[in-house]
Formats: C-alpha cells, structure tokens, sequence
C-alpha cells in the first residue's frame, strides 16, 4: 500500500510548484505515466500523447537509489503532475531530516519559461513563508539549479534546499534535496549534493 501524508504536512510541500486552474484546463488527453525502477537506475517516466506525432517516452535517471541509502516514502499523482518523496531509512515523511523529491510536471499543459516558474514560486513563497530565499546559483545545459531557505511558515519547520530543474521536450522535472531539523545545510554537504545533482540526465 502507498504510504500517506497525515494532515502535519512538512513545509517542503509548498516547494512543489502549483498549477493554476487554467493551466489544469490545458492538459491534453490520454496521458500515461509509468515508474520504472532496475537495481541500479530508477527513472520517472511520462508518456504524452503529441498531436503532432506518435508517443514519446521522456525519463530521468535517479543514481541515488543504487545505494539503499534512501527509501520510498510517498507518491501522489493527477493529471498534470507525478510526485515522489524518498527518505532515509528510519525516518518517515512526517518525521525526516533529510528528503529527496522528484517532481515531474507535463509541459503540454503550458508551463511557461524556467525563469518565470521560478519567479512566479518566489513570489508565493515571499507571501506564505516571509523572509524565505530562492536564488539561482547556476546554470546547466537543461535548466538550473536554485537554493531555497524556507522559514517562518505557518505549517511545518524551516527547511534548506537544493532543487535541480531539468527542463525536457515533453516533461520538466524537479530533485529536491532538503534537509531540516538536526541535519544542517553544512558547507561540506551542500558541496556533496550540488554534485549528487549534476549527476541526474535526461533519458530519451
């Protein structure tokens, strides 16, 4: 059975970029998505139906599960968007201090430019979490990757944040490394993850 949230949501949920409602109206029809997972590779994948030509199968490779070092948490899925969070072992969703979580949005429903998605989330976040940061700290060949410090949010504890944008053909993806509570952003371990994600490519 998929493990579930119970309703004390973690901060970090407001990491995941939202759709507007007229987005959602956009999406086009008969999408399917399948996780495959081998011992070594795991990969998100989305199938989009194209009215332009035939379906195509767009992944990202996640080389972090090799290890047995994380395990799967939870996962929630709808029209537009999959969602999957891994923790280490022991802990839980709702009792963590370190999350990885991959966010697969379809771009068929018009998600806009990278830059303005993420404008657009550090705006909301200005608004619901005061005196939170998102910065862009560098550039890839396929997106981005941006640090995000989120505190004083009503709901959840303050949490910091490397996320790597992957911006594909048909899907844009999102690995989001947070850490919270007694695991700290230290230099030597944002150094060890901006690496860890320069490891995630695109699967075509």
């Amino acid at each position: 059975m998929t493990p579930r949230r119970t309703q004390d949501r973690r901060a970090a949920d407001e990491v995941y970029f939202s759709l507007e409602d007229k987005q959602m109206s956009k999406i086009m029809p008969h999408i399917a998505r399948s996780l495959a997972v081998s011992s070594l590779v795991f990969c998100v994948t989305c199938l989009c139906s194209c009215a332009t030509g035939p379906q195509v199968q767009e992944s990202i490779s996640m080389p972090f599960l090799s290890g047995g070092d994380w395990e799967f948490g939870y996962e929630t899925e709808d029209d537009t968007q999959i969602v999957y969070e891994f923790v280490r072992p022991g802990q839980t969703v709702d009792n963590w201090t370190e999350m990885i979580t991959v966010q697969t949005l379809n771009k068929a429903i018009g998600l806009g430019s990278v830059e303005g998605q993420i404008d657009s989330y550090r705006n909301s976040l200005d608004e619901r979490c005061p005196g939170s940061t998102v910065d862009v700290i560098r550039q890839t060949p396929d997106g981005v990757i941006y640090e995000s410090n989120i505190v004083n949010c009503e709901q959840g504890a303050d949490e910091h944040a490397l996320v790597r944008i992957l911006d594909g053909s048909y899907n844009r993806f999102f690995v989001h490394y947070a850490v919270r509570g007694e695991s700290t952003m230290t230099p030597e371990r944002r150094a060890e993850w901006l690496e860890e994600l320069m490891a995630f490519h695109i699967i075509f």
